[in-house]
């Protein structure tokens, strides 16, 4: 939870570009879900290619460090960047598109 001054806030009333980095990465973080988030420095968002497919970006500072296709696998930049930006890319190769990938099975035999 954030504080506002007076109260606390849960995560998804917080504005824009103050998430962190619990907001982004985890299990249900917005880098599983695919949903558009900004903060530490870094963001990302739906965006579409050349060709008009839809893809979720994620930027550390203002380089694409990663992507994943709607229906696709995440591709993570192999590139080797500063402390901050590694570790973005670290988040990214541990959550991007997770939730949207594997999403949870029922027990049917219940």
């Amino acid at each position: 939870m954030m504080y506002s001054g007076r109260y606390y806030l849960p995560k998804s009333y917080r504005p824009y570009g103050q998430h962190t980095y619990a907001d982004i990465g985890g299990p249900d973080g917005y880098l599983a879900r695919l949903e558009t988030f900004a903060g530490n420095s870094m963001r990302g968002g739906w965006e579409r290619d050349g060709n008009g497919r839809r893809l979720f970006c994620v930027y550390s500072f203002d380089t694409r460090i990663a992507y994943c296709y709607e229906h696709g696998l995440p591709h993570v930049s192999p590139a080797t960047y500063d402390r901050t930006t590694s570790r973005h890319q670290n988040l990214c190769r541990a959550w991007l598109g997770v939730a949207y990938l594997h999403p949870p099975t029922l027990d049917r035999a219940a």
